[in-house]
Formats: C-alpha cells, sequence, structure tokens
C-alpha cells in the first residue's frame, strides 16, 4: 500500500500553481468568463497605477509648507530606478499638464517644479487660476470646501496618482511584469509603505514629514495583500495532506 501511495502522490509534480485573480475567484466555464475574454480582446489592459494621498496632520493641505513637502516627495518619486528604468521611462505620457508622464495632481499648477512653488507668493490663487473644474478638484483633493464661484478654500488631503506602462505576460499560472513591480516595490519602499507605522487597526507608511501621513497604493498592492494571506495557509493546508496521507497508509 505504501508503494501504491508514493506512486500515486507523483501526480502532485504534474501540478501548476495559479495565481491569477480572474481564474481563483470567479468560476471556470461560466458566462463571466466568457464576458471578460471577450472584454479583454477588445479593451486589454494597458495601464498600472500608484496613488498616494497625502493627510494633514494639522491645518491645511493648501498651506504653502505642506505643498512643498509634497512637491519634495514627488521629486523622490521621480528619482526612483529600478534596473535603470526610472519614472520617465516606465510612465504612460501625456503632455499638457506641466510633465511629460500622465500624472494627476494639483502640484501640476506649478508644473512639478519646486523653484516655480518657492516663488509663489500666492499659491491658493494660483491653484484656483489653473483652470480646474470642481468636479477636478475634489477628485484630487480630500475634504475640499469651496465657495459659490468654485474656488477651493481649504482641503485637508491630497492626492498624487500615477498612470504608467503594463507589459505584463502570462508566466505559468500568473502574469508577470518585472518592471512595473518592481519600480513599484521601490517606490513603496522609499514612502516606508512595507515598515507602516500602525496603531490599532490602522497602519500608514512610515514616511517621515512633518505636514502630511502617507497612505500609497499600487497595482502590486492587491497581490502583495493576498499573497501575504495565501502564504500563510500554505503550510496548514500541506500539513494537512500530510495528515491525511498518513492516515491513510
Amino acid at each position: 500500500s505504501m508503494l501504491l501511495v508514493l506512486a500515486c502522490c507523483g501526480g502532485f509534480s504534474q501540478f501548476n500553481a495559479e495565481s491569477r485573480a480572474d481564474k481563483l475567484w470567479i468560476p471556470q466555464g461560466t458566462r463571466a468568463q466568457d464576458d471578460e475574454a471577450a472584454y479583454t480582446v477588445h479593451f486589454p489592459p494597458g495601464s498600472r497605477f500608484v496613488n498616494i494621498l497625502l493627510e494633514a496632520k494639522t491645518g491645511d493641505a493648501l498651506a504653502k509648507p505642506f505643498l512643498e513637502d509634497a512637491l519634495a516627495l514627488h521629486n523622490k518619486v521621480e528619482e526612483l530606478s529600478y534596473e535603470g528604468t526610472n519614472l520617465r521611462g516606465i510612465c504612460i505620457e501625456q503632455s499638457g499638464n506641466g510633465h511629460p508622464c500622465f500624472i494627476t495632481s494639483v502640484l501640476g499648477a506649478w508644473e512639478y517644479n519646486n523653484v516655480t512653488l518657492a516663488a509663489d507668493t500666492n499659491p491658493l490663487a494660483t491653484l484656483n487660476g489653473a483652470g480646474y473644474s470642481d468636479e477636478t478638484l475634489r477628485r484630487m483633493l480630500g475634504s475640499a470646501t469651496l465657495d459659490a464661484a468654485g474656488n477651493v478654500q481649504i482641503a485637508k488631503a491630497l492626492s498624487i496618482t500615477y498612470l504608467n506602462q503594463l507589459n505584463r505576460k502570462l508566466d505559468g499560472g500568473d502574469y508577470s511584469d518585472p518592471v512595473g513591480e518592481g519600480w513599484e516595490e521601490v517606490l513603496l519602499d522609499m514612502l516606508g509603505c512595507n515598515n507602516p507605522d500602525c496603531t490599532d487597526d490602522m497602519c500608514t507608511c512610515s514616511y517621515a514629514s512633518e505636514y502630511f501621513t502617507v497612505y500609497a497604493m499600487a497595482t502590486r498592492s492587491w497581490s502583495d495583500a493576498f499573497g501575504e494571506v495565501i502564504q500563510g495557509d500554505v503550510g496548514l493546508i500541506n500539513a494537512a495532506f500530510m495528515i491525511m496521507i498518513l492516515y491513510l497508509i
């Protein structure tokens, strides 16, 4: 019986690990799978994203010191490199917003230039004169207060979103985008998100700033979070299989 069990165990060598969310969480052979396949043919995914939320510790997220520190953070993002690829080498290009990359943030009002911001004696007036719509301002600013004319007066948070190229390939049972995932890992590490500050049930990135607290999310964040939980169960699953096999023997 031992030889039979060992022979049957040889089938484990034919297992392929599947980690694609659309295969793990959507039942195979269903209409949902067919619809997703049809959608992907016509609208293939083409981008990755990074969203950084800066929440004011006290006061206004539109105060000049806050904006200068936020721009300093952006400059650090610009300097990041993974295997020789930096932001400008991985981003989706979009001209006309003060930067060659597709970035969504009110920092575009100063063309992401710290000298321009430092020379600005009235940043709030500059922002209100930048031509952003009410909807755009509310999307880029958290808890923003606007007056009847649509001019922003105060905000409690500021968002910076980077849209980058997606170059994923199917590798076994998983999608792989080494450069995109690698650059995001370097960014999350720079922000201190891999070593967060946690109090009670709340965790924030440990990036040091006098003016704001950092929250960040990237395309790889979902797989990182799920992967950590799943990996914690792998040992238990293996132990359960061993117990069942020993019981049968």
